[in-house]
């Protein structure tokens, strides 16, 4: 980066037979399209009233579809990124009517695994009101049903759900969210989750807003928050480990020097990007951009995302070059 050295400081009436045609049609649509007009608004959330197989059942090794009936007549569209299975299997999902789901595995199951699918909170009514919690379906293929358990919350989320990961602690691999999770779930409109059913082990706990529905964190445009420990999980409801996630944007971009200017004799202030963290003078070098000659950087002071330097006497007119290591 150059520089220059400074010299100083510086309504319409109708038939009863039209009427009546008329009131047959508006019937016909609203039982199409579920949406009624007329007293209190329906803000209550749908709920899932049954379900197959069902919650806890063993030894379902030969299972093709699994299904979902709702409450209420739902929005098909809202299950294209809210359906989780844990541990993943490749799926297909159809709608029978309006309110019952079928999610079809395209692969056979694991033996002696307990399996969990989650429907995400973005699954919606007919009239916009999404769940009020993720739904868990937990089934075994074996004969046992794991029941770890991590509770937790997504602070600071503002009601925009966050997909929660997590991973078996695998010391050989330090880079572990560029697979899938083992577990999947999604948070609450409080920014709560639980992940159900959990084998008893140590994980890794990642929450990502996961905009692409890929079910991985995609540095750097995804906000995202990594557990501060890894969580211990034993196989017992009645003792559930707890973990707070705060996300951020992660930062994977260098700063950039924009502008470096003399102020006077002494002092040279260096613009970035963003804040330049130094611990030790020999990690700036300024030079005369001609003879090559070193000027001696004596101190330095930060002030907000600028850099102040204080350097030996610059010689007026000349031109230096800064460099930073």
């Amino acid at each position: 980066m150059i520089f220059r050295a400074q010299k100083r400081s510086a309504i319409v009436k109708s038939s009863g037979v039209l009427i009546l045609a008329l009131t047959m049609a508006y019937v016909y649509s609203c039982a199409v399209k579920g949406a009624l007009s007329g007293g209190p608004a329906d803000k209550s959330a749908p709920l899932v009233v049954h379900t197959f197989p069902q919650a806890d059942s063993t030894g379902v090794l030969q299972l093709k579809r699994i299904r979902f009936h709702f409450s209420e007549m739902m929005e098909r569209k809202s299950a294209a990124k809210n359906i989780f299975i844990s541990p993943p299997v490749s799926y297909a999902y159809v709608w029978d009517g309006y309110d019952a789901l079928e999610i079809i595995l395209k692969e056979p199951l694991k033996p002696d695994i307990t399996y969990v699918i989650t429907l995400g909170t973005g699954f919606k009514d007919l009239r916009g009101n999404g769940l009020q919690n993720a739904v868990h379906l937990a089934f075994a293929t074996g004969d046992h049903i794991d029941r770890g358990v991590i509770n937790g919350t997504v602070y600071f989320s503002q009601g925009q759900p966050y997909t929660v990961m997590a991973w078996p602690v695998d010391d050989n691999n330090p880079f572990f969210f560029r697979d899938s999770a083992r577990y999947l779930t999604q948070t609450g409109k409080n920014g709560r989750f639980s992940l159900m059913n959990m084998k008893a082990g140590r994980y890794r706990i990642l929450a990502a807003q996961d905009l692409n529905a890929n079910f991985l964190p995609d540095l750097p445009r995804e906000k995202l928050a990594v557990a501060q420990f890894d969580v211990t999980v034993s196989d017992t409801m009645d003792a559930p480990a707890t973990v707070r996630l705060w996300p951020a944007v992660m930062d994977t971009l260098p700063p950039l020097l924009l502008n470096a200017r003399s102020l006077n004799r002494n002092e040279v202030v260096v613009s970035a990007s963003k804040a330049l963290w130094f611990k030790e003078l020999k990690q700036f070098e300024i030079r005369d951009s001609l003879s090559g000659k070193r000027l001696p950087v004596l101190q330095f002071s930060r002030k907000k995302s600028d850099l102040y330097l204080f350097t030996a006497a610059q010689d007026s007119g000349k031109t230096y070059s800064l460099h930073t290591y």
